[in-house]
């Protein structure tokens, strides 16, 4: 069996969070109490982007404890996620109408 492509939103993440790569990797086999919270939510979002069809991610853990740049961070990982590791844009353009 190949191994898959690495995701684009999941190595963004790791970029900041290197670390989670060992969580990944031990396919959830190291210790989870050695964990902050902020650190087990982008855990679980890795997890969302690398099967959405089977695993959950409840977008109130980011609204609830992440701070700032912590909050960037998400939302420009689910922003690469949407437009590059799925299918969900499959023409990543923006289109905006004002009312004048």
């Amino acid at each position: 069996m190949s191994k898959q492509k690495p995701l684009k939103s999941v190595k963004y993440i790791l970029n900041f969070f290197p670390f989670l790569k060992g969580y990944i990797e031990e396919n959830n086999k190291l210790p989870k109490g050695t964990l902050s919270e902020k650190e087990k939510i982008f855990l679980k979002m890795i997890k969302f982007f690398q099967m959405p069809g089977e695993t959950g991610f409840n977008y109130q853990l980011i609204y609830l404890h992440l701070k700032n740049e912590e909050v960037v961070i998400a939302h420009k990982a689910m922003d690469i996620f949407a437009k590059y590791d799925s299918y969900m844009i499959r023409k990543p353009t923006i289109i905006m109408t004002r009312k004048q």
